[in-house]
């Protein structure tokens, strides 16, 4: 394997787990501040419609970044194809390929 083909490899395999993980830590930010919002109406004894906008934009929000971690999920898995095509190995060793057919069935357990 040349080189250049080498340094793109490793530079997709130190990506992809990075975007992952930047995915993951954003759909958690957005639940915390959902659980936050919530909380302080319970803890201000404010009425239940105050803020509930702001709290359907931050589920569709949630929403849009799970199908973001799904497409992600998705590239990276085509990007396991492309390296068994060029013999670049597994771009990220430590991962499990999802497949589109069960890729709801690995979200679900990668949230578990």
């Amino acid at each position: 394997m040349s080189n250049q083909i080498q340094n793109s490899t490793d530079n997709i395999s130190n990506a992809i787990p990075m975007a992952e993980t930047a995915i993951d830590e954003a759909m958690v930010s957005v639940a915390h501040l959902m659980a936050s919002l919530v909380q302080a109406r319970i803890d201000n004894n404010v009425p239940a419609a105050t803020g509930q906008a702001s709290l359907m934009r931050l589920a569709k929000t949630q929403m849009s970044l799970i199908g973001v971690s799904g497409d992600v999920l998705r590239v990276h898995n085509e990007m396991l194809d492309i390296g068994k095509v060029y013999s670049l190995g597994d771009i990220h060793p430590n991962c499990t390929p999802t497949g589109t057919k069960n890729l709801s069935e690995t979200i679900l357990k990668a949230v578990a």
